[in-house]
């Protein structure tokens, strides 16, 4: 009797095991915001400000960009003012870095999506200057 019950628990053991064992589906998550930012990336035109100086009221040619700008924004010919995100300022920076135009009137060409008030920004393109 003895020897039937340990046969019977050790063939549940292994049943169970059994089915420990089955690869289980895993379940995906779409992150639906990331969906929707793709589908809102937009380009805009226009001119590299310091977004510091804007942000004190300053407006027109005060807020150039200097060798010394951290943040960026964008003014397009359209009067909208565009902050750029985090992101956004260190590619302006490397594209300035890389770039003849690093001080004064900037055009840059800049994808991206809006998120609340920031320009979330994806590319940067500065444009020569003619």
């Amino acid at each position: 009797m003895r020897t039937s019950t340990l046969i019977v628990a050790l063939g549940l053991a292994l049943g169970c095991f059994g089915l420990m064992a089955q690869p289980r589906e895993v379940a995906k998550f779409e992150n639906p915001g990331a969906a929707a930012a793709e589908q809102d990336m937009q380009s805009w035109n226009g001119v590299l400000t310091g977004a510091d100086c804007k942000a004190t009221g300053n407006t027109g040619d005060k807020c150039e960009v200097t060798d010394t700008t951290k943040t960026f924004g964008l003014q397009t010919a359209e009067g909208r003012y565009l902050k750029l995100d985090q992101a956004g300022n260190a590619k302006v920076r490397a594209a300035l870095d890389g770039s003849t135009n690093k001080n004064g009137v900037i055009k840059a060409s800049v994808t991206g999506s809006i998120n609340s008030e920031t320009l979330v920004v994806d590319a940067v393109q500065i444009q020569s200057q003619n």
